[in-house]
C-alpha cells in the first residue's frame, strides 16, 4: 500500500516555510522577555546553579535553551571565578589555619558562644566565617582580622553598628573582641550582595527592580549621613539583601562600615575641618571623580 504524502506539507512553498519559523522565533523571544520583565526585589532569584546561597533550584526561573551564547558565556564566567576562589582560598590558607587555632582548638568557638562554620568570605581586612549563636541557634557572620594589620578597622566598624543600631537594613553587631592574633566581629548574616544578584540575573535588571533597590540604598546612605558619618566606600558589593526564609530577605542592607568616619560634630553639626595630604579611601572603582583628582567638599585640591 502506498503512502500518501501531507498535502499542506507538498503545497507550502519556502516563504511560509520562512515565515511560520519567524513567527515561532518571536514568540519564544517574548516568551524570554516576559521572563525579564518579572524580575524585581521581590522574587530575584540567581539563574545560574551555585550552591554558594542554597537557593531551592524549583523556584528558580527557567530560561530558554535557545540563548547558547549567553549560557556558554555565563559557564566561563563560573568556571573562571571558581579558579580565582581556588588560588584565594590557597593564599588564605595560613590566614585560616591561625584563625582556627586562635579561636579554641577544634572546639572552633570564638567570644564564649559562637561557633565558627564554614568560610564564606574574605578581603583585605581578613576573612569572614558563617557561625552559630549556641545560645539561641540563630546564624551569623564572624569577621577575622589580624590584630598586626596597619589598619585595622573591625573595632570601629563595631563602634559604627552601634552608633547606629535598631535601624532597618543595618545589621546587628553581638560582639567584639580578641581571640589569639585577631581582632573579631560578630554581627547578623545576611544574604547575597547586589553584585551578586546582578551577575546571577545576566548583569540585567528590570526598570522597575532598580528603582526598588535605589530607593533603599539611598535611604540607607541618608540615614548614615543624618547621624553624621561619611560612608566612603559605596559599591554593590556591600549591599546585601536579608537571608533567605526571613521578612526582610527583600530588604536591602548596608555593611562593612570599616572605612566610614563622622564628617561633622555630632553636638554643633559644624562640618570637621578638612585634612590636607590625607591618603585616598575607599574601593578605586567605585570612587567619584573628585576624589580620584583629590577634591574635598569645598572645593579646595
Amino acid at each position: 500500500m502506498s503512502r500518501t504524502a501531507n498535502p499542506q506539507s507538498q503545497s507550502q512553498s519556502p516563504a511560509v516555510a520562512a515565515a511560520a519559523l519567524a513567527a515561532s522565533n518571536n514568540n519564544n523571544n517574548n516568551n524570554n522577555n516576559n521572563q525579564l520583565n518579572q524580575l524585581n526585589i521581590n522574587n530575584l532569584q540567581p539563574h545560574t546553579n551555585n550552591s554558594s546561597f542554597k537557593q531551592n533550584a524549583s523556584t528558580m526561573p527557567q530560561y530558554s535553551t535557545q540563548q547558547q551564547n549567553a549560557s556558554t558565556s555565563q559557564h566561563q564566567l563560573a568556571q573562571q571565578q571558581q579558579q580565582q576562589l581556588s588560588q584565594q582560598q590557597q593564599q588564605q590558607a595560613a590566614t585560616t589555619n591561625n584563625t582556627s587555632s586562635s579561636s579554641g582548638g577544634s572546639s572552633q568557638v570564638v567570644g564564649l558562644h559562637y561557633k565558627i562554620g564554614k568560610k564564606i568570605g574574605e578581603g583585605s581586612f581578613g576573612v569572614i566565617f558563617e557561625g552559630t549563636n549556641l545560645i539561641n541557634g540563630i546564624p551569623v557572620a564572624i569577621k577575622f582580622e589580624p590584630r598586626k594589620t596597619e589598619a585595622p578597622q573591625l573595632r570601629d566598624e563595631y563602634r559604627t553598628y552601634k552608633h547606629l543600631n535598631g535601624v532597618k537594613g543595618i545589621p546587628s553587631a553581638f560582639y567584639f573582641g580578641q581571640e589569639g592574633l585577631h581582632n573579631i566581629l560578630v554581627i547578623d548574616l545576611l544574604g547575597p550582595s547586589l553584585e551578586d544578584l546582578f551577575d546571577w540575573c545576566g548583569r540585567k535588571f528590570t526598570v522597575k527592580t532598580v528603582v526598588q533597590v535605589s530607593v533603599q540604598m539611598i535611604s540607607l546612605i541618608q540615614f548614615v549621613h543624618e547621624h553624621d558619618l561619611i560612608y566612603r566606600d559605596i559599591k554593590p558589593d556591600n549591599f546585601l539583601i536579608g537571608r533567605h526564609g526571613l521578612p526582610d530577605e527583600n530588604h536591602v542592607h548596608l555593611v562593612d562600615f570599616g572605612m566610614a568616619k563622622q564628617y561633622r560634630d555630632p553636638r554643633t553639626k559644624q562640618h570637621i575641618p578638612y585634612r590636607e595630604k590625607k591618603s585616598l579611601s575607599g574601593t578605586a572603582r567605585y570612587m567619584s571623580v573628585n576624589t580620584h583628582l583629590e577634591v574635598n567638599y569645598l572645593g579646595k585640591v
